[in-house]
């Protein structure tokens, strides 16, 4: 309880110096605007200078500052450093020009915003002041009064303690109209949202590239490590018995000598063309078209070393470019329970959440997952190309828990 009074009585004192702040933001906020058009002439733009740009975007980020310091609100600045364009051609193309029009946006926003200082904020600040002030010296007035009479001070007390009442009202009212009104006009508007959209899409873009390319290289791996092996071996398993069929002709072997070669070449045949299925069903498995994710995954289930319990309860099929990242994630998931956990059981559940697809793949493992390796974070890149999110929880000694999220409308 103590504890709960000390966090409301911490919580109203920083929304009165909020509200106090603002006698003194109110006169700053009009000495700012009224200066606004002189920053804003056209000399200082000949000169190259950007004084009007420079004073509100400043006066955004003390704003936002001191909103915070209050505990009023975290507004994230729409202008911040990761959205400026890089050296090079980012800086002279279309980077550079989203940019400057979150730049515009913000300092319009911004003005905005001081508007709102001395409209609202100035006179919502002057009264806590005055409520506080006269609510004071009403409630004290019998300390230095000379002949106090008790009906007479009992009204002022009464009435400095109605006003002493109304100024946290007045505080925390004054605190959430600021919170909605900074999210509005000082955090990311518009073209900052479409700008950072547009960040996002060239980094999951490069993401893609770097998933593909490591995937080829899996691939060629796959390919050169084992079928072309196997390939290799047939190839001179058929040599040899092309020689032995020659001497049998010949006179100077058996035929009985030729059975051996050609039975080792027959195996050795099998193996390749099962190694190369398998290639084929990791690059892509063709179920997943004919029938769906439902059938590739208990396909997948029966190819696993490890036994797959799968739940799958989604009321509809997912878009086509999403199937396969959902399928590819729960293959990653019980290929690496079955290579480095040791796990006895893997459990996938699959079913919609709202507009999502929400898979949760769980072992009974040794945990340890390390989601920097290859297969894990290019996985992540692959997911988050698609504007889902994935996370694992794998602490030493298990379960690992991987959950991914994807969007549901194509």
């Amino acid at each position: 309880m103590n504890a709960r009074w000390r966090a409301a009585a911490t919580t109203a004192l920083a929304r009165t110096v909020h509200a106090l702040l603002n006698v003194v933001a109110g006169p700053v906020a009009l000495m700012v605007l009224l200066a606004l058009p002189l920053t804003g002439h056209r000399r200082w733009r000949r000169a190259g200078f950007r004084l009007r740009q420079d004073v509100l975007l400043r006066a955004g980020r003390a704003e936002r500052a001191r909103l915070k310091s209050c505990g009023i609100a975290d507004v994230p600045d729409p202008a911040g450093p990761e959205l400026r364009p890089r050296e090079g051609a980012d800086a002279r193309g279309s980077g550079a020009e989203a940019y400057h029009e979150v730049l515009a946006d913000t300092e319009r926003r911004a003005a905005s915003w001081l508007m709102t200082r001395l409209t609202v904020g100035l006179p919502a600040g002057a009264g806590v002041l005055l409520c506080w002030s006269f609510g004071l010296a009403l409630v004290t007035s019998p300390l230095y009064r000379a002949d106090p009479q008790l009906l007479g001070e009992a009204v002022r007390m009464l009435a400095g303690a109605a006003l002493l009442a109304l100024a946290p009202w007045i505080a925390t009212a004054l605190a959430g109209w600021d919170a909605r009104t900074a999210r509005r006009l000082l955090g990311p508007g518009e073209p900052a949202r479409l700008a950072a959209r547009v960040r996002a899409l060239i980094r999951s873009r490069a993401s893609v590239v770097e998933a593909v390319d490591a995937e080829r290289r899996r691939i060629e791996r796959d390919l050169h490590d084992g079928v072309q092996q196997q390939l290799v071996a047939l190839a001179l398993l058929l040599a040899s018995a092309r020689r032995t069929a020659s001497r049998v002709a010949e006179g100077t072997r058996p035929g009985e000598d030729l059975l051996p070669p050609l039975e080792r070449a027959h195996e050795n045949a099998l193996q390749a063309l099962t190694e190369l299925r398998d290639v084929a069903w990791r690059v892509y498995p063709a179920i997943l078209d004919d029938r769906g994710l439902d059938a590739a995954l208990s396909a997948l289930a029966e190819r696993s070393a490890v036994p797959v319990r799968i739940d799958y309860r989604l009321p509809w099929r997912l878009p086509p470019g999403i199937e396969p990242v959902a399928y590819f994630a729960v293959s990653e998931a019980v290929t690496n329970a079955a290579k480095h956990a040791a796990a006895d059981l893997i459990r996938v559940g699959i079913r919609a959440e709202g507009d999502r697809a929400l898979i949760v793949i769980e072992d009974d493992g040794v945990g340890g997952a390390d989601t920097s390796g290859a297969g894990l974070s290019g996985l992540m890149r692959r997911i988050a190309a698609v504007e889902g999110e994935m996370s694992v929880t794998s602490p030493v000694g298990g379960p690992t828990v991987m959950t991914v999220e994807l969007p549901c409308e194509s």
